[in-house]
């Protein structure tokens, strides 16, 4: 079974100089296959939720431990800042503002992603929400990794400016993950671009129409 979907295929007919007609008509899309389409925007919606609940429970835990075991906060300072004092006040209180930072750049990245397969498990096949809700997601992954990358410079520079001359210190690193991640970034970002040409194409159809 298979219906008519505003994607179509035009033809000019001519005589010589003159154009004679015009003939366009409608491809048939499967019914089946839009709704192979959605099935799978819905399921990546459910698991793009059930990721946000994990990384809440996870902070939870983190926060949890945190609160309670000094010697494990300690640990994990030491091992993605080293040379970083813990038991700073100072330190801490811009570990907490900038992992804040990271988190809620990232949940709103996760909110982009969900709303995106939202969109797409609408009515419309190629909406241009998708489209924008997907450079979004893009665009805030992009800038969660832009915070990584100057977290480990910033920190540093805070917890050593107090320290005696010839002791202070500027650590810089950039991990394979942080590329990864402005890598896939800039992809979500030109498939958001894509998605949004799609939808503008389709809608010119429609009005064709």
């Amino acid at each position: 079974m298979v219906r008519r979907f505003p994607i179509y295929n035009m033809k000019l007919l001519f005589y010589g100089n003159s154009m004679l007609s015009i003939e366009m008509k409608a491809m048939p899309v499967p019914i089946s296959a839009e709704r192979n389409a959605r099935s799978a925007a819905r399921a990546m919606r459910r698991a793009t939720l059930a990721l946000g609940v994990i990384l809440a429970l996870g902070l939870a835990y983190a926060a949890i431990r945190a609160a309670f075991d000094r010697q494990w906060l300690d640990g994990l300072i030491a091992a993605n800042h080293a040379g970083v004092d813990s038991s700073s006040p100072s330190a801490l209180a811009l570990l907490f503002v900038l992992f804040a930072a990271q988190v809620s750049v990232f949940t709103v990245a996760l909110h982009a992603v969900w709303r995106t397969f939202d969109a797409l498990a609408g009515d419309l096949l190629l909406p241009a929400e998708a489209g924008r809700w997907l450079r979004r997601a893009g665009l805030c992954f992009a800038a969660s990794a832009i915070l990584t990358i100057l977290a480990v410079p910033v920190v540093s520079l805070a917890a050593s400016l107090h320290a005696p001359a010839g002791q202070r210190f500027v650590s810089l690193g950039l991990s394979s993950g942080e590329v990864m991640t402005l890598f896939i970034a800039g992809v979500l970002v030109a498939l958001g671009h894509v998605l949004s040409l799609a939808a503008e194409v389709g809608e010119d159809n429609r009005q064709i129409v």
